[in-house]
């Protein structure tokens, strides 16, 4: 039996071991040696041939997901993607998940950044930037996609292109802070559309002192699914695959064939955990009461409902959450000395939606004119606001159905993408067993073919061999016969010129 570790370190591969899951350390066990095999046969002549090429691609790609599976492994990190439609209501999501205006909400469409938050000792953010290889990528997408029409406007009257030789490839950079007022102005700095840096800001991670979520845990915002640059979208459908659990937001006033195939893509890349796939009809403060989103709700189940979405009318109707985190951030800043400006808003809104009558809202208002606004008045209005949010409802089943008992999620998640990563492999070794046997074959028949020739040739060259002999016999009979024949010719030419007596023969000029 092969034994991995030696295997590994003899091909001097480093060989990293996971403390926290004994069955993952073994997975990576195999993994890194299956690199280390990977590396010796993309050196084969075999695989370096034009009919195999595929089989160099197989070995980047393989490695690099191994690579990934290693580094993910070593700090393992329970991650909820955010995902949906751009300006779907993401970013301001994240703000009420955790209670403070801190992603940024109002970049414009065209730009995107990939933002991580989790829990940290001290409130930080790391800027990561992109290459210039990953950067080609992005503005020859820009360029072939005439809806990124912006994007390129923007771009040049930002005069974007001076700095992009000083930001593309530029080191991490990263940050601490006392306060959030200073990070969010940090953020701002990197990811506002006013600012010509947020064009080259691949991803940033932001850290939260005493977030309401395990260090272990992560909430992703993402590129929205149709960013008109590709390279964008591309990374969210990545996120999707690789995320423990996945919420999508869709604007609650409109369900159109772009977000059920949004919808129906997140599903189908997440077979296996169509539990822990929240659904959330975003921003239903926009429409006129909860009456009209409930109408609205069961349109959308009619959907959702089917096989190829959650199979069922039951689990449909768990994982589809309407909510406004508007609503929710309004009502959280009130307190007991709020002022009329926050307090107005509230109540507006309350109104807008039919929660609230004219008459109750004027009474109120006095009420704080007058300074007889008490404590309780003040926390049943926000209640009534936040009720209406939905959000602490989502809090809770993120906190109960996908936090609760996460390391267990991430060994199974674990497990998953090693049976997906062994799969893989298994399926190029049989295609490529399969060409080589068939190469092997080919080169037996030909092997064949060769000797059958060869025999051929010795036969032709034994033919040829006789013919030789007996055509060299032939010449030294004619040769024989004709140097016979001239000497007698010479014989009896010399006695004829002796006979004529015309000259005298010397001996010395005979024919030769």
């Amino acid at each position: 039996m092969l034994d991995l570790e030696q295997y590994v370190r003899s091909n001097n591969e480093e060989l990293v071991n996971i403390h926290w899951n004994e069955i993952i350390n073994e997975y990576v066990k195999k993994l890194t040696a299956s690199k280390v095999l990977f590396k010796k046969l993309s050196e084969k002549e075999y695989f370096k041939s034009t009919d195999t090429l595929k089989g160099n691609t197989f070995f980047k790609e393989i490695n690099t997901e191994i690579s990934r599976y290693i580094s993910d492994s070593k700090n393992p990190s329970y991650q909820i993607a955010i995902v949906g439609a751009v300006k779907a209501g993401k970013s301001t999501l994240i703000n009420a998940l955790i209670g403070y205006d801190l992603a940024s909400t109002n970049v414009t469409p065209e730009t995107a950044t990939l933002t991580k938050i989790k829990t940290t000792d001290k409130n930080s953010i790391t800027v990561k930037f992109y290459s210039r290889e990953e950067w080609k990528k992005i503005w020859n997408d820009a360029q072939k996609n005439t809806n990124a029409t912006i994007f390129k406007e923007e771009f040049d009257n930002l005069r974007a292109k001076e700095i992009e030789s000083e930001m593309l490839g530029k080191s991490d950079i990263f940050k601490e802070f006392d306060n959030l007022d200073s990070m969010k102005d940090e953020i701002k700095k990197w990811t506002s559309s006013h600012a010509r840096e947020h064009y080259f800001v691949k991803e940033i991670e932001i850290g939260v002192e005493k977030l309401n979520l395990p260090p272990q845990v992560c909430l992703v915002d993402t590129p929205g699914l149709n960013d008109p640059v590709q390279y964008r979208s591309n990374i969210t459908s990545e996120y999707i695959h690789s995320a423990n659990a996945v919420i999508i937001c869709v604007n609650a006033k409109t369900l159109r064939n772009e977000e059920i195939t949004t919808i129906l893509e997140v599903l189908t890349k997440a077979q296996d955990k169509k539990d822990k796939i929240y659904i959330l009809g975003t921003q239903i403060d926009i429409m006129n009461s909860q009456a009209d989103w409930e109408e609205q709700q069961e349109e959308w189940l009619k959907h959702l409902k089917e096989k190829q979405f959650y199979g069922s009318l039951e689990m449909a109707k768990e994982q589809l959450i309407g909510i406004s985190s508007y609503f929710y951030l309004n009502a959280i800043k009130l307190s007991s000395n709020t002022d009329i400006d926050s307090l107005e808003d509230v109540l507006d809104n309350l109104v807008k939606i039919k929660e609230m009558e004219k008459k109750e809202r004027r009474e109120l208002l006095e009420l704080y004119k007058e300074n007889n606004l008490t404590p309780k008045d003040i926390d049943q209005i926000k209640r009534r606001s936040i009720d209406y949010s939905n959000i602490e409802i989502l809090k809770n089943n993120i906190q109960n159905k996908l936090i609760f008992g996460f390391n267990e999620s991430l060994k199974i998640d674990f497990i998953n993408r090693y049976s997906y990563l062994k799969n893989k492999i298994e399926t190029f070794k049989n295609e490529h067993i399969e060409k080589i046997q068939v190469s092997i074959n080919n080169f037996e028949q030909s092997e064949n073919e060769l000797k059958q020739q060869i025999l051929q040739n010795e036969e032709q060259k034994e033919n040829l061999k006789t013919l030789n002999e007996n055509l060299k016999a032939k010449i030294e009979e004619i040769t024989q016969a004709f140097n016979t024949d001239f000497e007698e010719l010479n014989k009896n030419f010399k006695n004829l010129m002796k006979e004529i007596g015309k000259v005298k023969f010397e001996e010395e000029s005979e024919v030769k």
